[in-house]
């Protein structure tokens, strides 16, 4: 742009000077006024100098900005299809097999009861040998004392509780043990009804019991005087012969020291 210039003025410098010296020879040569004929004029060709006009500017249009920073408008997103699908096939486990039945007896024993002729002492005290399996009456033995004091007719008795821990309905059969012992008479009770023949023989069957079923059995026994005695009440599984529990009651002498 500063060359354009330059040389523009240098052009029009040189055009006032060539004007310049026309009007100096005519001033020297003054026309001859008798002369009526014009002198001829000599014109001197000028440069045509195109006009200046300034270079566009490299600032942006507003428009052309704006346009650059418009965010295009967003696509539709398309349309969510649900198409059903199909539903997983089960796959069949495998058949289980049904639960073998498992007979399991429970005896558990207690002190009911103590008195004497025209006197009776509720004992109530908890059962022994709940969960307890075996057949020598370990940890299931209920032990009472009996004093030298005692006279005849005194009598303890005890509870035998019967439960089905099986997984089935099964029956029981009962059986008493223990040495014979002079001064003691002992009897089986269901109820009122006496069943001591059928429990010493071990004969006596319960009814069916459902799992977690319970029969109740007593014992009673009564001093005429007597000494120690031990009786040992097995209890066998109809259902499986080999499945036993046992009970152990014992009435000992102790001496009362009063």
């Amino acid at each position: 742009m500063r060359v354009l210039n330059s040389k523009a003025l240098a052009l029009s410098a040189a055009a006032i000077l060539v004007l310049s010296s026309c009007g100096g020879s005519s001033a020297a040569n003054p026309v001859d006024s008798g002369n009526t004929t014009a002198p001829t004029q000599t014109m001197m060709a000028t440069e045509t100098v195109p006009s200046y006009a300034p270079p566009p500017s490299s600032a942006p249009s507003t428009t052309a900005t704006a346009q650059a920073v418009e965010s295009p408008s967003a696509a539709p997103a398309p349309a969510a299809t649900s198409e059903p699908r199909p539903a997983p096939t089960a796959t069949p486990g495998p058949t289980p097999k049904p639960i073998a039945a498992l007979p399991r007896p429970d005896g558990r024993i207690r002190l009911a009861a103590t008195g004497y002729p025209g006197k009776v002492k509720p004992a109530n005290g908890p059962f022994v040998g709940n969960n307890v399996y075996n057949a020598t009456g370990a940890r299931q033995t209920d032990t009472e004392d009996w004093y030298d004091t005692s006279g005849a007719g005194t009598y303890y008795v005890f509870e035998i509780s019967i439960q089905n821990d099986g997984t089935k309905a099964d029956k029981f059969k009962v059986k008493a043990t223990g040495t014979a012992t002079t001064g003691w008479t002992v009897k089986y009770f269901h109820g009122t009804t006496s069943i001591t023949s059928a429990v010493v023989a071990g004969t006596y069957q319960t009814s069916s019991l459902a799992p977690g079923a319970t029969y109740l059995i007593t014992a009673k026994l009564t001093m005429t005087p007597g000494a120690n005695i031990t009786r040992l009440v097995t209890i066998t599984s109809v259902a499986d012969a080999t499945k036993k529990d046992a009970v152990k009651l014992v009435l000992k002498f102790a001496t009362c020291g009063c």
